[in-house]
């Protein structure tokens, strides 16, 4: 998520942006996916194949 903050804006408008940014309602929705991709390898050797394939 970007904030853009310009020099006009006023500290209680500051605040709101940055509340809505930090909400935990918004952290809380991910959490449920956490842990439920099943990998077949490595996650390190995985991204290590996908980065040789660029070169």
């Amino acid at each position: 998520m970007i904030i853009v903050i310009d020099h006009k804006s006023k500290k209680a408008e500051i605040d709101k942006l940055l509340k809505k940014a930090t909400d935990k309602k918004r952290i809380g929705d991910k959490k449920r996916f956490f842990g439920k991709i099943k990998w077949d390898e490595d996650p390190l050797a995985y991204q290590k194949r996908l980065r040789d394939e660029w070169t």
